[in-house]
């Protein structure tokens, strides 16, 4: 390694083709690795999988499964020091973090470490302490809002999460920069290329996690009504999470089971959305929703809720359509809508193509965003 290139530590649970782990790695690919050496630590890595999808080259990788201490403050701890470890080991200029309790223990370290930290937040932070339980709420609002609050650099995928900060946690507007998430058009082109290995003929897709803020509930729901008028319909379900089993008994009950298909997560996730009917995303809440631009560069119209996130991407009629939280009669009419109205479809697959262009350049904005803090310009 030239003694003039600076090195970047990220940190991450692990590197896979769910939403913020894809966003880690689309950004690691974009890290020019002639200017910087670029190291990334997994925390809660599974296992071999982890490695079958398209990794950049040059990258070191460091490893350790905190999962396996049961005790959480001793897991707690177990991160702490596995995280001063990795800096140490990367001799890092800059560290790059991607989830709040993580981006918390980070800038206590790069405090004592005098290490530059950037902490990314990619979900409405309001939003995430709802998902929390018990005495957990109080204790991780009170921290967050004091780390937040002084956070060195702090990046946000959507104006919606930096006024949430803003109105909810007291951060300084001009404390967060907003850069979406972006898309690798050339990388999306070539993986569309082949037909994905299903006998499927027409389906409409769900991708991302199996989770209460999905909802997938609502996307099953619909789908049982659409089927009445369209029999040969199927509905792929791409994803994994803590509701899975859930999910499955209420395809059963509703006598879906046989045109529902599970599919886990997939390496290449693409060739699923391009041949799809629909792309839907039923969220109570999201960041930004990067399968919404994924699939829109896929060349597959879009139907989302009508929340924040989505609706910064969708103008509702003329690039995609949003619906009504939990609302899955809405959910099925727009459904019905995609798949049988053809003008409709031309619309919103060509306005989506031209969308997405926007989202191309997140690579340079994070590149100058890397020189300007190494270099001390901000």
């Amino acid at each position: 390694m030239k003694e003039n290139k600076k090195n970047i530590l990220f940190i991450i649970h692990d590197i896979s083709n769910a939403g913020i782990e894809r966003v880690c790695l689309n950004i690691s690919r974009g890290v020019n690795k002639e200017k910087y050496g670029l190291f990334v630590f997994l925390y809660q890595p599974k296992g071999q999988n982890t490695f079958d999808i398209n990794l950049p080259e040059n990258v070191i990788y460091f490893k350790r499964d905190i999962q396996k201490v049961r005790n959480k403050i001793w897991r707690a701890m177990c991160l702490f020091f596995q995280i001063v470890m990795s800096i140490k080991k990367s001799n890092a200029d800059l560290v790059v973090s991607f989830i709040p309790f993580v981006n918390s223990i980070v800038f206590i370290i790069c405090a004592f470490m005098r290490c530059k930290h950037i902490a990314t937040q990619h979900n409405l932070l309001s939003r995430d302490i709802t998902l929390l339980k018990g005495k957990a709420i109080l204790y991780n609002s009170l921290l967050w809002k004091f780390v937040y609050k002084r956070l060195q650099y702090l990046v946000v995928v959507s104006n919606s999460i930096k006024e949430d900060l803003v109105s909810n946690f007291g951060v300084k507007e001009n404390k967060v920069k907003v850069i979406y998430n972006g898309i690798d058009l050339g990388q999306i082109k070539q993986s569309t290329k082949n037909k994905p290995n299903i006998t499927i003929a027409k389906y409409i897709i769900y991708v991302g996690r199996i989770e209460y803020q999905k909802s997938v509930g609502t996307l099953i729901q619909a789908f049982s009504i659409v089927r009445k008028q369209a029999n040969d319909l199927n509905l792929i379900i791409m994803g994994e999470g803590s509701l899975l089993g859930e999910i499955k008994k209420m395809a059963k009950n509703i006598g879906c089971m046989q045109t529902i298909h599970f599919i886990g997560f997939q390496s290449n996730p693409y060739i699923y959305m391009k041949n799809a009917l629909c792309l839907v995303l039923p969220s109570l809440f999201e960041g930004f929703g990067c399968v919404i631009t994924e699939a829109m560069a896929c060349g597959t119209p879009v139907i989302a809720t009508n929340i924040e996130g989505p609706k910064e991407i969708i103008t509702h009629g003329h690039n995609g359509l949003l619906f009504t939280p939990k609302n899955y009669e809405e959910l099925a009419t727009e459904i019905e809508e995609v798949i049988n109205n053809k003008d409709l479809r031309k619309t919103l697959i060509s306005n989506g193509l031209m969308t997405v262009k926007k989202y191309t350049n997140m690579h340079e904005q994070y590149d100058e965003l890397f020189d300007s803090i190494i270099k001390n310009k901000i």
